[in-house]
């Protein structure tokens, strides 16, 4: 089994038993990140926190934030997961819009659905002004995981504009920042505010 969440979910999905849970620590190394998770009682009785224990095996990406947890779940098909398992590209066009700054505005909206807020949109258009790079009628306008240059490339079409993508195939589990291979299929670990991309997750009583 690559996750084990242990009796994670099912406590956090107590409301009468806890107010949530909240990140208290963090260590990693090479192999494991862990993330110690104190569970806030909804009551004073226990009157300590519960705390678990969250192993990550051979973590890639991560967010840590302060805000109270009250779901953990794991997913193999989540956006965030792009950069590192998707095929990579490069979207050119050429002909300019009849009216740019709308479909600036329709470039926005699709990479948005596609992407949510785990990938910026300045981290993959062009840094040109996206207006004035459209008004100029020819370059490249993004670069980028190909699921999301796709939905681009349906916005380009449906102005009339010609898109050209240019695809890298994908480097199984490649870090795209570190160049790190991970080992094994990723998935991402959904703590609302947080979350780690890694191979692998476990839950353990943060006593052992």
């Amino acid at each position: 089994m690559r996750h084990d969440l242990g009796d994670l979910p099912e406590l956090l999905d107590s409301v009468d038993l806890v107010v949530g849970g909240v990140i208290s620590g963090l260590t990693y190394d090479p192999e494991i990140l862990a993330l110690t998770l104190v569970i806030k009682p909804a009551s004073e009785d226990p009157a300590e926190p519960w705390a678990r224990r969250i192993r990550c095996g051979h973590a890639i990406h991560w967010r840590v934030g302060g805000d109270l947890i009250d779901a953990i779940a794991v997913s193999d098909d989540h956006p965030a997961l792009l950069p590192f398992t998707d095929d990579h590209g490069e979207l050119f066009f050429r002909g300019a819009p009849a009216d740019p700054e709308r479909v600036a505005d329709r470039l926005r909206a699709a990479h948005a659905s596609v992407a949510d807020d785990y990938i910026r949109f300045d981290d993959t258009v062009n840094q040109l002004p996206l207006g004035e790079l459209l008004v100029g009628g020819h370059g490249k306008l993004a670069t980028g995981p190909v699921t999301l240059l796709r939905g681009l490339e349906q916005v380009l079409e449906a102005a009339g504009v010609s898109p050209r993508l240019l695809v890298t195939p994908k480097i199984d589990n490649l870090d795209a920042q570190a160049g790190i291979p991970a080992r094994g299929p990723l998935s991402f670990l959904d703590l609302g505010e947080s979350f780690v991309i890694a191979n692998a997750f476990r839950v353990e009583d943060a006593a052992e």
